[in-house]
């Protein structure tokens, strides 16, 4: 039984060929970004999806893929008080000798690859293609990395203690420069509120 549909992720972006009438088509589309960046057609699913690989490995996709990383990097960082223009992007995989990290996003939960994405120079860790997540805003492991980062201006206001994750995350998801993380002990999750930037 030969396949009508494949998709797949690749450098952030997902990939999808499907079975036609006539033969074979795909595209690739950017998570939340910049729309379509390829369309090819086949001889198969498989080689749907090699052309669309090829396809993001030209250095015009390459540069849009890198600018919607960064600018969803960047309002992540600046979302939790970070100053953004101290931090920057690199390849992953450059700063430690772990070379093949496939993780998931602690956000949103999409797959990362440090072969073909990107990560955050102040803490290590890749870059979500999805949401723009990295090490910064963990909820247990975010403080580690913050030191100096935190923009000027920034306090922590208030603190709001929840049971669950999921009503600390409604919670965090309707207030802007907002701090979601384990309280102390591993009781409940906390929710701290902060000034906005001067």
């Amino acid at each position: 039984m030969s396949r009508e549909r494949l998709i797949r992720v690749y450098r952030g972006c997902q990939l999808v060929a499907v079975k036609k009438a006539d033969g074979f088509a795909g595209a690739a589309w950017s998570w939340k970004g910049s729309g379509s960046l390829a369309r090819v057609n086949g001889s198969s699913i498989d080689d749907v999806i090699d052309k669309l690989r090829r396809a993001l490995d030209t250095p015009e996709n390459l540069e849009r893929i890198r600018l919607t990383i960064v600018r969803k990097h960047q309002e992540f960082l600046s979302a939790r008080g970070i100053d953004a223009d101290q931090i920057s992007v690199r390849r992953a995989g450059l700063s430690t000798q772990r070379t093949n990290r496939q993780p998931s996003c602690w956000g949103c939960k999409a797959t990362l690859d440090s072969t073909s994405d990107f990560e955050c120079t102040g803490c290590g860790w890749i870059i979500c293609t999805g949401c723009g997540a990295c090490g910064h805003g963990h909820p247990t492991f975010g403080e580690r990395y913050l030191g100096s980062a935190r923009a000027p201006g920034y306090a922590d206001l208030a603190v709001h203690k929840f049971a669950t994750r999921d009503a600390a995350e409604d919670f965090a998801s309707r207030e802007p420069n907002s701090r979601l993380e384990r309280a102390a002990g591993g009781a409940g999750w906390t929710v701290t509120l902060r000034s906005e930037p001067r």
